[in-house]
């Protein structure tokens, strides 16, 4: 295997491609949305008027000019060449890595020439190794020098000192007409049904509109889309009408396409046109004016306008606004979403299902970005506008929109932030927006860009999210494992629990488009292969399918010449002639099944009913439909396909992956869609002459980055595989190369890290050594000593003393005086200095500056660090507060916030701690293979069993661990490093390596019996307490061990007194603040059943609120008895208060203080609570 890069010197190292792949949806997303979204959405954001109210008042034309955002730099105001801010900077400082945004406002005062004012609309979130940033072009040399990793990919954000990931999400794929059937659209009115057509419309920005056509069971069509987050439903007869000057007959020619035979078509037609006639629009302006009267009040366009001209721009603005102002290619859309509407109403084609990748796309962060920042955009116009309206209506004398210095203050009050709207996005992960930005969710955008180590980073920005709506479905649905996502979401990379299946991961190869290359360059290359145009005269005939490029119907073909079409297409694409691009995806949808789908729905059953009507009332229409297609061979009825044509994709978000085209014999992108409709052979023994069109590279593309890490997982059980990449990503290992530089909350390290012997492909190809996980350790398969049952492992005392998985934890602690000092006379400074003296410490243990040495320990009740107050000249000495000692690994001075701050002196500290964490019982450990366990003893060399050759295993596990788990990869792992140990070399575990050579088992088998071991890796052992030999042999062998971040270390809790609460006097919950663990009624109820009586009392009451109270016999009150002192004696003694009861005899009863709260309770609500108290017989 190839390990040259573990010597490359520093000035030598190049960046990783691969690593630098698995970041490229987030830095390419981010790219385009800085550098063609925001000028796209410039051209694209219609002016806001202002109309004069009075001749006294001018009307003003208000529109955005350009938007431009610069590098990250200090701020510093005033400063003309102000100093670069870097990512370490931020990190270390607690700041946010971001940079200033500014947009050019254009006004035209009564038609006047056009007049520019600029102004700072706040601080935009730059992704670090973007083209904004200044880690850009620097290689691994510069980038170490600047306290980054020499590796650093990028990909994230830094917002206040964190590293954050805008997570990837799953939308419905942009620009195809997805047929749904669900239930809940019936509940939209009256004679709603449950069929509907939905597109998601995106424009050029990203910003996106969702229209739906919806079926009615009186016949009737409704286009549904949203207005400032409310439905409106307008009929398509009308729409239609407004699209295009056309007749009724014209519509009922395109809606029927020459299929007359068609009864139940025919009659929907005529009740669809029957529908638009009794609103009496005959032409295209009485549409437009209709549509415009009804929405004018919701749209706020000039009064000068005309209803027609507000019909305009509520169809170019809430309708296929992709298409923009081309109502020709909106109406050419709109029919084609109608008959396959009525397809679907009449059973000829089967609903799209959204779960499955070929009907999604990914959101990215440039996405979001982009629809974010039209909306501000937008709305800080509006904010302007309204500005100069408020100034009109008030009657302000000074009030001249055409100087300059009166709009500048205007705009200096008008401005909005839009920065922080960004910076609240990426701080809490939720959304802000009027909209709501078609996005379905309002929370969980944004993660932690956790380094606990590489795998755990790396599969952060692979992992996709299915939405925080599906999260409370409660159906499993949208959860399951599809065939359609094959070799883009990996079957094995999800967690289990509550996210299984809706966050999944990438698959290793699989990557997001983010370029969108122009679409109207393949409009002659399709016109040369003899696709018939949408401008060509007449209606195209009833055996053509359409030809949909990036949601715009551009013509059609005859059905026999379509797949010739989308063959020469793919050939252009391969070769990439006619600037036809890498990324477009073809996919040809027949009126039939596929070959291969229909031997696989033929074999599935030996007959199938055939699909029927949406109700009862239309039964007879339907009965004469068609059937949807047979099989001669069989005389199988088989299901409907889609919506036949010719779909072509080139935009962004899609996801697509590399595969071999076996007729051209070169590597092509396909993308989820077009997949389907391919025969892509896994291996070479799959391919069907004639039938397959294309090859996996290799069997483990369907993977993700961190499932290929795990050696011979084609041998393990499925589970074990997931557990795996769970555990993989919990591995306390060696997260950064820049510790240093590093100042996060909590970081592991692992002192005694090693490379697997036993190693994948994909090891080598990320560089993993670079960040080691774990150490190869000796096993022993034996059950020894009773300590290693339930999972639990036995470590060699020895291994341990020598450093077997030594580990410390890293914590920063940020101390701000300015913000944290409590004395009276105001802020105090980090100063040892007794007053009055030039020399003289306060405290020896510290520094003169206040702050502890570097590399002291400290242990509770420790000096911390020294503060003086100038005021009072005296010096307050803090004290280390922790139980667990610590050692001071870094000090760092920080800049104060505040400028009273800075003039006092040092009052900002960063003090980073370190603590150990070598093993200790109750530590969790796992192998590659989800075998987790915890550490149960550490047993002493010489007790531990040997074998012939002296060598004592380092673990000890269990037998038991395997008949039931069926970790088979991990038996051959044991094999294969033991090998590789004994002839000095590693050992491929690539999954699926095995299948054309032979069994792994007999290959390391034969290599260990070259060597002179047994051929199943067994040995025969001596017990290291008696001395004699097991009468079995014992499997023993090599295999890479991890430690998991589980720690006792960090989770034991143990008290026996301590914090209480001051309302219930019961124990505080909380580690940190050294509460109780919770004896809830689960295990009250198991204390019962032992009949463990006395330690029930002990938890339940002496050791939380145990409570000494007074009871009057008589009354029997708790509230009423108060102490009264006597007045000859001076004795203090209880007495009921009643009048009732004076003198009665009064009781000490021992009972939880939290009986004596709910008796108060009660007592405040008017309830008298009595207790019967009475003497034990």
């Amino acid at each position: 295997m190839n390990t040259a890069h573990r010597v490359l010197p520093l000035d030598k190292v190049e960046k990783n491609a691969l690593r630098a792949a698995v970041v490229a949806p987030h830095i390419e997303s981010f790219n385009h949305f800085i550098n063609t979204a925001i000028p796209a959405m410039v051209k694209d954001i219609q002016p806001m008027y202002v109309e004069a109210e009075s001749p006294a008042q001018q009307s003003v034309k208000l529109w955005i000019s350009s938007f431009s955002v610069g590098k990250p730099v200090e701020s510093a105001s005033g400063v003309a060449n102000p100093t670069a801010l870097l990512p370490s900077a931020c990190r270390e400082r607690n700041m946010s890595y971001s940079a200033p945004m500014h947009v050019r406002i254009m006004r035209s005062v009564d038609g006047g020439p056009p007049m520019e004012t600029a102004h700072e609309v706040g601080l935009l979130p730059i992704m670090v190794q973007s083209d904004k940033c200044h880690l850009k072009e620097m290689s691994p040399k510069e980038l170490v020098a600047v306290g980054e990793e020499a590796s650093e990919a990028g990909g994230y954000f830094i917002v206040n000192g964190r590293e954050k990931i805008l997570r990837m999400l799953i939308m419905p794929r942009r620009h195809y007409p997805t047929a749904i059937i669900r239930p809940s659209f019936a509940k939209r009115g009256p004679q709603y049904s449950q069929y509907a057509v939905s597109l998601r419309s995106v424009r050029p920005d990203c910003s996106s509109v969702t229209n739906n056509v919806h079926y009615l069971n009186n016949g009737h069509v409704n286009f549904r889309f949203l207005l400032r987050k409310r439905e409106y439903f307008v009929p398509v007869a009308v729409l239609l009408r407004a699209l295009m000057p056309t007749t009724d007959r014209e519509m009922f020619e395109r809606l029927a396409q020459g299929n007359f035979d068609n009864t139940y078509l025919v009659s929907r037609l005529e009740i669809l046109l029957c529908q638009g006639q009794k609103f009496a629009l005959y032409t295209q302006e009485q549409a437009l004016a209709f549509l415009g009267s009804r929405f004018r009040p919701m749209l706020y366009h000039p009064r000068a306008w005309t209803d027609a001209e507000v019909g305009r721009a509520l169809i170019r603005d809430y309708v296929f606004i992709h298409l923009g102002d081309d109502l020709r290619a909106k109406y050419d859309l709109t029919i084609s979403m109608v008959q396959k509407l009525y397809a679907l109403v009449q059973g000829h084609i089967q609903p799209d299902s959204s779960d499955a990748a070929n009907n999604q796309e990914i959101l990215v962060v440039g996405h979001l970005f982009g629809a974010m920042l039209r909306e501000l955009l937008e709305k800080q116009l509006g904010v302007i506008k309204l500005g100069i309206l408020r100034a009109y209506r008030r009657g302000d004398s000074t009030t001249d929109v055409e100087n300059a210095i009166w709009f500048s203050r205007l705009m200096a009050r008008s401005t909005m932030d839009i920065g922080k709207r960004f910076a609240y996005l990426m701080a809490t992960g939720n959304l802000k927006s009027d909209s709501g930005l078609n996005m379905g969710q309002v929370v969980g955008y944004t993660i932690m860009a956790e380094k606990l180590n590489v795998l755990r980073f790396l599969a952060h920005f692979r992992c996709v999210h299915r939405g925080a709506f599906f999260s409370e479905m409660k159906t499993t649905s949208v959860r399951k494992l599809l065939p359609e996502n094959y070799g883009f979401l990996c079957p094995v990379h999800t967690p289990d629990g509550a996210p299984c299946g809706l966050l999944n991961h990438l698959a290793a190869k699989a990557r997001v488009v983010s370029t969108e290359p122009p679409p109207a360059r393949l409009l002659p290359v399709l016109a040369s292969l003899g696709v018939r145009m949408v401008t060509d005269p007449g209606v195209a005939p009833l055996d053509h399918v359409p030809v949909f490029l990036e949601g715009r119907i551009v013509g059609s073909v005859a059905v026999e010449h379509a797949a010739i079409v989308a063959d020469q297409l793919r050939h252009f694409k391969v070769h990439g002639k006619f600037h036809v691009p890498a990324t477009l995806e073809i996919a040809y949808v027949a009126s039939e099944l596929p070959v291969h789908l229909v031997r696989s729905k033929a074999a599935q059953a030996p007959a199938l009913p055939a699909a029927h009507g949406s109700s009862s009332s239309e039964s007879d229409d339907d009965a004469a439909a068609p059937p949807a297609g047979k099989d001669a061979a069989r005389n199988v009825t088989l299901p409907p396909g889609q919506f036949p044509g010719i779909y072509l994709f080139s935009g962004p978000g899609r996801l697509m992956r590399p595969v071999t085209n076996l007729r051209e014999g070169k590597q092509e992108l396909i993308g989820s869609f077009e997949q389907l409709y391919l025969h892509v052979a896994c291996l070479p023994d799959d391919i069907l002459p004639g039938i397959t069109t294309h090859k996996d590279e290799s069997p483990t593309d369907m993977l993700s980055v961190v499932a290929l890490l795990t050696p011979f997982s084609d041998f393990n059980q499925s589970p074990r595989n997931m557990y795996q990449c769970q555990m993989g990503k919990q591995t306390f290992g060696s997260p950064s190369t820049a510790y240093a530089k590093r100042t996060d909350n909590k970081m592991y390290r692992i002192r005694t890290p090693q490379t697997p012997i036993v190693q994948t492909e994909a090891h080598s190809a990320y560089q993993i050594d670079e960040f080691p996980q774990g150490m190869n350790a000796i096993v022993a398969v034996i059950s020894y000593t009773g300590y290693d049952m339930e999972d639990a492992m036995i470590i060699n005392k020895q291994s341990y003393e020598r450093g077997f998985a030594h580990g410390s934890m890293y914590k920063t602690d940020l101390i701000d005086l300015s913000e944290t000092s409590s004395d009276e006379h105001g802020i105090a400074m980090f100063c040892n200095i007794k007053p009055g003296t030039t020399d003289e410490l306060e405290c020896k243990e510290l520094d003169a500056d206040g702050l502890p040495p570097v590399g002291t320990l400290l242990t509770k009740g420790s000096p911390y660090y020294a503060r003086l107050n100038p005021v009072a000249s005296s010096v307050t000495i803090v004290r280390y507060k922790y139980e667990e000692p610590a050692y001071v690994d870094q000090v760092r001075v920080m800049e104060p916030k505040t400028a009273m701050a800075r003039n006092l002196g040092l009052v900002r500290v960063s003090i980073k701690l370190r603590y150990v964490r070598n093993p200790i019982i109750g530590d969790k450990f796992s192998s590659r293979h989800g075998q987790k366990g915890v550490l149960s003893q550490l047993w002493p060399m010489e007790n531990m069993p040997f074998t012939e050759s002296g060598i004592t295993p380092d673990i000890i596990i269990n037998p038991h661990a395997f008949p039931s788990r069926m970790t088979i990869g991990m038996l051959i792992e044991i094999m294969a490093a033991k090998s590789g140990a004994l002839y000095g070399k590693f050992q491929d575990a690539t999954p699926f390596s095995f299948i054309d050579n032979g069994h792994a088992s007999e290959f390391f088998g034969e290599q260990l019996r070259s060597a002179g071991y047994n051929y199943y890796g067994s040995e025969p052992m001596y017990s290291g307490i008696t001395g004699t030999e097991f009468s079995a042999d014992i499997f023993m062998g090599v295999c890479y061990w991890q430690r998991l971040r589980h720690l006792v270390s960090d989770k034991h809790q143990v008290r026996a007194t301590g914090p209480v609460s001051d309302l219930t006097r019961q124990p505080v919950k909380g580690r940190k603040r050294a509460g109780g663990i919770r004896f809830g009624e689960m295990e009250r109820d198991s204390l019962i059943a032992h009949g463990t009586s006395f330690l029930l009392q002990d938890r339940l009451l002496k050791c939380s609120d145990a409570h000494t109270a007074f009871v009057c016999a008589t009354c029997g009150s708790l509230a009423a008895v108060s102490s009264v002192q006597d007045a000859l004696t001076g004795v203090i003694s209880p007495v009921c208060t009643r009048t009732t009861c004076k003198g009665g005899v009064v009781r000490e009863l021992e009972l939880p203080y939290v009986f004596r709260y709910l008796v108060a309770e009660l007592g405040a609500m008017g309830i008298a609570m009595e207790l019967d108290v009475r003497d034990l017989e």
